[in-house]
């Protein structure tokens, strides 16, 4: 359970947001958008942008094998200037989690985690500890997609579900 949940669900999903960030890449190069202009959509004023919801998506991806694993995931958790650098950090962050193994996780149940803004005086602990990250993942990725289709660029929910899921489809 501990190795699906913090490995196997999170990589399908950075999986799926990489390729996305593939295809809009091109397409916003035709469309002349520079870096600046991409990260900076946002769906309201005062909602995140869409390099702030990049940077939550790789942090909240990979926050479950680092609190069960003890094992540090080179995210920066820097807002980057450029969409290159968000890819580079996905992809050094979905080696980083294709490298675990069930055999790093010692003793997941009695990890702790406490939020400094949601929950600061209290905890969760083990397997409660999931559901805060895997709804944090789900939520920065599904805002990241809406901002881009918001403003028209040409992915749909097979995008956002990604390759990875159909992989392994059999007839």
């Amino acid at each position: 359970m501990y190795y699906y949940n913090s490995v196997t669900l999170p990589f399908l999903q950075l999986s799926a947001l990489a390729e996305i960030l593939e295809k809009i890449d091109a397409e916003r190069k035709t469309k002349n958008i520079s870096d600046d202009e991409l990260l900076g959509l946002r769906l309201i004023d005062d909602m995140f942008t869409f390099g702030k919801q990049l940077r939550f998506s790789i942090d909240k991806s990979v926050a479950l094998a680092e609190i069960f694993t003890g094992k540090n995931a080179p995210k920066t958790s820097a807002e980057h200037a450029t969409l290159d650098a968000y890819k580079k950090e996905i992809s050094e962050n979905l080696t980083f989690l294709k490298n675990l193994s069930e055999t790093d996780f010692t003793n997941p149940e009695e990890k702790t985690f406490s939020h400094p803004i949601f929950f600061p005086e209290e905890k969760l602990i083990g397997s409660d500890i999931i559901p805060f990250f895997l709804a944090n993942m789900y939520f920065h990725t599904t805002t990241a997609y809406d901002i881009l289709r918001h403003f028209g660029f040409q992915i749909g929910k097979k995008d956002f579900l990604g390759t990875q899921v159909f992989a392994k489809l059999q007839k």
